[in-house]
């Protein structure tokens, strides 16, 4: 896991949101190794279509809260103007085969999620 993700999460021991950051996790590892490799196994693919259906359970929980995280933040000074989780969990493995732009935005929305998780850990203390 992102360790920066990690801490954080550290310290929101058994809260619900786990779950889903752990699913993005998974998605975050896959989409890097798909892009890298310019390549999709059938393995890595069926375990995204996997993390994409957990992700897609999980997400509607957490989208209006991520939201005011994720319209703060910019990818080469533009801000986001689509919520670049929906965004990502909409792409299949095989749309992250050469998608820098894809590269980009998951920077973007680890950044609103390490945001959420501190101002979950703020509102705790």
């Amino acid at each position: 896991m992102n360790p920066v993700t990690q801490n954080l999460l550290d310290q929101l021991p058994g809260h619900p949101i786990t779950e889903f950051v752990q699913a993005w996790d998974v998605l975050d590892f896959h989409a890097i190794q798909i892009y890298r490799n310019k390549l999709v196994t059938p393995q890595r693919e069926a375990e995204f279509e996997e993390i994409l259906s957990q992700l897609a359970n999980h997400y509607p929980k957490w989208q209006v809260p991520l939201e005011t995280h994720w319209r703060s933040i910019s990818i080469k000074g533009q801000a986001l103007l689509d919520d670049p989780f929906r965004k990502l969990i909409n792409l299949s493995a095989n749309d992250w085969v050469d998608n820098w732009q894809a590269m980009q935005t998951l920077p973007a929305a680890r950044e609103a999620l390490n945001n959420l998780l501190v101002e979950m850990i703020e509102d705790m203390g």
